[in-house]
């Protein structure tokens, strides 16, 4: 690959042209890695492979599905969540996310009643505010920010060492597995220490 790599480097830094996203080398041992854009501070852009994670109300993940390729996060939500309720033969009471998941289409599919997603703009939040489960929905959503960070940091440890998007998408089931069997510990020393005190 080192000659395409030093021709892709003299078109961007010689010639000041751009190389076609499809062409561009990103990574001389792993071709499997995408550009994520993140749109963050300090994380403008992430290189890797997106992962969508559902967690229910108790903090458990019941989604994990990895992506070999980038797709924009509306169009992946009602697979998402179509795929929690045929396996878990359950109806989802109501779906949150954050405003990369808001869509039009999203919220036909799911309809007013379990539409819990954060809008793209400003005045429809705070229109959607003014309802009080809407409201607290969104104050639940924080806590699976919280719980993507633990999931990331703590079971994953920050970044994947594994090369390849098939070892990858193993990695996260066994992450996805290893954080619920940690939760559940966690849940059932709750429980425990809740009867000692009744």
């Amino acid at each position: 690959q080192l000659p395409t790599a030093e021709k892709q480097a003299h078109e961007r830094i010689i010639g000041e042209r751009q190389v076609k996203s499809s062409e561009k080398i990103l990574s001389l041992y792993d071709p499997d890695v995408q550009v994520i854009k993140r749109g963050k501070l300090g994380a403008a852009v992430e290189f890797g492979n997106q992962v969508l994670l559902g967690a229910q109300e108790d903090g458990l993940l019941v989604h994990h599905q990895s992506y070999e390729k980038v797709v924009c996060d509306s169009t992946i939500l009602i697979e998402g969540a179509e795929s929690i309720e045929e396996r878990l033969s359950i109806e989802i009471e109501g779906v949150c996310g954050d405003r990369g998941f808001g869509s039009k289409a999203n919220t036909k599919a799911l309809g007013e009643k379990r539409d819990y997603i954060c809008p793209r703009g400003i005045e429809a939040l705070q229109e959607k505010m003014k309802n009080g489960e809407f409201a607290k929905r969104q104050r639940r959503r924080s806590q699976t920010e919280g719980r993507v960070g633990i999931f990331v940091h703590r079971i994953m440890g920050d970044l994947l060492r594994v090369k390849g998007f098939a070892n990858r998408e193993t990695a996260v089931s066994w992450g996805a597995l290893a954080h619920n069997l940690w939760k559940l510990a966690e849940m059932r020393k709750e429980q425990a220490e809740r009867r000692e005190r009744e």
